[in-house]
């Protein structure tokens, strides 16, 4: 990703393959499998609470990133992809090393 902004290598026509989406459904199902078993200790009230936070705030930051990018996604898209990318490795970085 880091790469590709700064080469300004941005494909606007990109399709996503049967592959991506299978592996992007089974990185979601983990995750929903890890929230499943933190919640596990939850009365029912709790879960539905917490499953209702999640939701809307997961919506709410959606529907906001749909806005923006629809604003400003062409105008950024290859400074986008370097601010992703070194984004993505200090995340990296502060797993591996926290």
């Amino acid at each position: 990703m880091l790469f590709d902004g700064i080469k300004n290598k941005v494909d606007r026509d990109a399709k996503v393959g049967i592959v991506a989406l299978l592996v992007q459904g089974v990185a979601t199902l983990i995750d929903a499998l890890s929230v499943g078993f933190a919640f596990a200790g939850y009365d029912l009230i709790k879960a539905l609470t917490a499953a209702m936070i999640i939701c809307v705030i997961t919506f709410v930051i959606c529907v906001a990133g749909v806005f923006l990018g629809k604003k400003f996604g062409t105008k950024f898209a290859g400074k986008a992809q370097i601010i992703g990318g070194i984004i993505l490795i200090g995340i990296g970085i502060k797993i591996f090393f926290f």
